[in-house]
């Protein structure tokens, strides 16, 4: 990443997923930040979900997996229904949110690259769109970042509220935006934040507040980088912590009778 101690003038891109509302709430976080961005939107093809699906088969088993799968299905129509009633921006198509958008056939594809090369993008924030290679992360000339739903570097991987939470590390439930590298959610750490919300009884609401917090820290911290501050972040000493992988229903089971007592 290259130093810089004056105000900048650069170009942001969004790289989010399609099915992602959480694309859209980093994009309206930075607009209210008056930060404007670009955005790369990905389809995702169905031999990639078809492979996602396999992996947590392996993680949790093809019963596990099915249902797991129709509680997704389930929590993102309870989403959509919320979001008609709450925050109805988050409906509108990528072109009425911000100045350029382009299409990709997969996060780590040549489309992917020409976007990014076409639009000039000097900083890449992550939105939901899976895991980034290298191909990618050279591009950016300041860096990518990450908003990640789980407290670096305790928890990093997947359903890290879930665990925190099932774990009993309360001050661990919350949310962290790093610089990406190589590894999975291993980059240094910029700034993390405990989770303060309360009287929440749902798993997948949960996610969704983290997701929320995470879009306002994204925002706070290009604001940052645009006013010129060198964020280089804190290198993690990856034994504080370990990576979490898909819970298991039984696990969800028991999170759902912790949550009524959080």
């Amino acid at each position: 990443r290259k130093n810089y101690d004056t105000p900048l003038s650069m170009n942001v891109t969004v790289l989010t997923n399609k099915g992602s509302f959480y694309g859209k709430k980093i994009v309206l976080a930075l607009r209210r930040s008056g930060i404007a961005v670009s955005v790369v939107v990905v389809h995702q093809s169905l031999s990639y979900k078809v492979r996602l699906f396999l992996s947590v088969v392996r993680r949790v088993g093809l019963f596990d997996a099915l249902k797991l799968s129709f509680q997704r299905i389930m929590d993102g129509y309870k989403e959509y229904t919320r979001v008609q009633r709450e925050n109805p921006e988050l409906l509108k198509d990528y072109p009425q949110l911000c100045k350029k958008t382009a299409i990709s056939k997969g996060t780590n594809f040549a489309d992917t690259e020409l976007a990014l090369k076409n639009f000039g993008t000097d900083l890449l924030v992550l939105g939901q769109a899976g895991i980034v290679r290298q191909n990618v992360l050279q591009i950016p000339k300041i860096g990518v970042l990450n908003g990640h739903p789980g407290i670096l570097p305790f928890y990093r991987g997947i359903d890290c509220p879930h665990w925190a939470l099932l774990n009993g590390d309360y001050d661990k439930i919350g949310a962290s935006v790093h610089w990406v590298d190589k590894g999975i959610d291993t980059g240094r750490i910029i700034t993390t934040q405990k989770f303060a919300g309360k009287g929440i009884k749902e798993v997948s609401i949960l996610e969704e507040r983290i997701y929320d917090l995470c879009s306002e820290m994204i925002a706070d911290v290009v604001v940052e980088i645009s006013n010129g501050k060198h964020l280089e972040g804190i290198p993690q000493i990856v034994n504080e912590g370990q990576q979490y992988y898909k819970m298991s229903c039984k696990d969800l089971n028991t999170l759902k009778t912790t949550l009524q007592s959080f």
